[in-house]
């Protein structure tokens, strides 16, 4: 079973959890970072066989997240990254970098998250929008925000905290310095352990698979330490949300710390 924002709210999920836990049946959703708030929480899942949950993270800068109007902030964000970690439950994290208003040093948490402290399987994903009905375009004279090729794929763009360059600079950069902290490679990729193929030194390939959804091919990479990658991974929570628009994604796995 998968579904969106199935943690939503929080009596609901108190009534269900009995129930899926009586059933018997594995199942994986999605969620929101502030739902997983302590370990009862992640205790009830794993007792209701919750396997994995993805989680739209977005960002780990509370600036950036206000940009977004997220009902979240990073520090909920951090405590669900590790609660999760030190269960039996699987998770997929999703990030945006460029967002409508972010700079590269707001980024710079992001990033330093990624490489510093995060372990298990996410998905970086550049900013695009090629839907001029996105409700971002309310908020384009604040951010400076132009789209050059709205025919196209949208994918180049300028803010006034950066363009749609330097975006997929930081997003190669970062993928880049958390693949080589991976011990084995996946057969997708085509690469060895030893191989550096793995580590996206250019843009990842994109299958569309409908005009709402990107699927996050392209670079990979799965540690030994990390369990086989549920449905749930293949599907990018980041451009389901209609305030945050499009995005390319790259796909790393990371070993545990």
């Amino acid at each position: 079973m998968s579904a969106s924002r199935f943690t939503v709210p929080p009596t609901r999920l108190r009534t269900l959890l009995p129930l899926l836990a009586e059933a018997d049946v594995g199942w994986e959703a999605y969620t929101r970072a502030n739902s997983i708030r302590d370990r009862s929480v992640v205790a009830d899942l794993e007792q209701a066989h919750c396997r994995a949950l993805s989680i739209g993270f977005e960002s780990m800068n509370d600036t950036t997240l206000g940009y977004m109007h997220e009902q979240v902030k990073a520090r909920a964000n951090r405590v669900a990254f590790e609660l999760l970690r030190n269960s039996s439950i699987h998770s997929f994290v999703s990030f945006i970098v460029g967002y409508p208003g972010e700079t590269p040093e707001l980024c710079e948490d992001t990033r330093r998250f990624l490489v510093s402290e995060y372990s298990g399987q996410f998905a970086l994903y550049v900013f695009m929008m090629n839907d001029e009905t996105m409700p971002i375009w309310q908020e384009a004279d604040r951010f400076g925000l132009e789209v050059f090729d709205l025919d196209g794929e949208a994918e180049d763009w300028t803010h006034r905290g950066m363009d749609s360059r330097t975006a997929a600079q930081l997003q190669l950069e970062t993928c880049a310095r958390c693949a080589g902290r991976t011990t084995t490679r996946s057969p997708e990729c085509g690469s060895t352990a030893s191989s550096p193929r793995c580590s996206p030194t250019a843009p990842p390939r994109r299958t569309r698979r409908s005009k709402s959804w990107w699927t996050a091919s392209g670079c990979s990479a799965q540690t030994s330490a990390t369990r086989p990658r549920p449905r749930a991974a293949r599907i990018a929570s980041s451009p389901a949300s209609p305030a945050k628009g499009w995005s390319r994604p790259a796909e790393v796995v990371l070993a545990g710390l």
